[in-house]
């Protein structure tokens, strides 16, 4: 899997943004538009499908220990850039 892009300099505001669901959804597809084919797959397997990682596993053909490496990074990297919104 191919890493995830690179970190943007930290805003001088740390003052968090309103949060509602449109600017919050916009905000995620954003991001998730930067993540490589195979990223944006598993984010789509796990929270859209809510699929268990066992079958994420089979579906792509990896072990469940990498698919929840995979999803671990995935979701922390989305924490990170949308820690505005929380």
């Amino acid at each position: 899997m191919d890493s995830l892009p690179a970190e943007e300099p930290a805003a001088e505001d740390n003052t968090p943004l309103q949060l509602d669901a449109a600017t919050f959804d916009s905000a995620l597809q954003q991001e998730l538009s930067l993540l490589n084919e195979a990223q944006q797959m598993l984010f789509e397997l796990r929270f859209t499908q809510e699929l268990t990682v066992p079958e994420i596993a089979a579906i792509i053909d990896i072990p469940e220990g990498t698919v929840k490496s995979r999803l671990n990074t995935l979701t922390n990297y989305l924490r990170l850039k949308l820690k505005d919104y929380e």
